[in-house]
């Protein structure tokens, strides 16, 4: 059983203060990350039907707006690097599907392009460092759980490929220093 909800709880640390706001449609299974003043939730779940929606918050004039993904899908991983915010992979078409693609927004153009993962599954990590975007692991429709990390290089605009240890999704991913570190 999924909580479907719309409220977003939004802690303050300058002043030590919580507010309350919504997204534009409840749902679960979505993702979030940021870049510059904006904040980006995106994809997920209604409870019937894998959603498209980006609710996109920006703290610099304390609005709301939304953009849509390429197409509807939740169990997503999102990250950001420079003025660009990713959203790759998830499930979506009835739950079996797994994507491949990936939602790139440009903040400073406002833009979105579209790449696409070596492998399609859902459940998987991102982070970046640098000038590199990395996605690890996953659920791959056929074989399970995935070892495949796929590398996006902003500075060369390529792909390279790489793999963890061990397959698995449902993981966590961060990086330190230098360092990308996938648990």
């Amino acid at each position: 059983n999924h909580q479907i909800s719309s409220i977003v709880d939004i802690y303050d640390n300058q002043t030590d203060s919580w507010s309350i706001a919504n997204l534009s449609a409840p749902r679960f299974e979505l993702a979030a990350a940021s870049a510059g003043s904006k904040v980006f939730f995106a994809g997920g779940h209604t409870g019937s039907e894998y959603s498209d929606i980006v609710d996109i918050y920006d703290n610099a004039t304390n609005t709301w707006t939304t953009g849509k993904l390429s197409e509807p899908r939740s169990q997503l991983c999102a990250t950001s690097a420079g003025t660009k915010v990713f959203f790759a992979g998830g499930r979506k078409s009835g739950g079996a599907e797994r994507s491949d693609v990936v939602d790139i927004y440009d903040t400073k153009t406002n833009t979105w392009s579209i790449h696409k993962l070596s492998q399609a599954r859902c459940w998987l990590a991102a982070t970046s460092i640098g000038n590199k975007v990395i996605f690890g692991g996953g659920l791959d429709r056929y074989s399970g759980p995935s070892a495949v990390v796929d590398i996006y290089d902003m500075s060369t605009e390529t792909w390279n490929t790489h793999e963890l240890s061990q397959a698995r999704s449902d993981l966590a991913a961060t990086s330190v220093g230098q360092k990308v570190i996938f648990a």
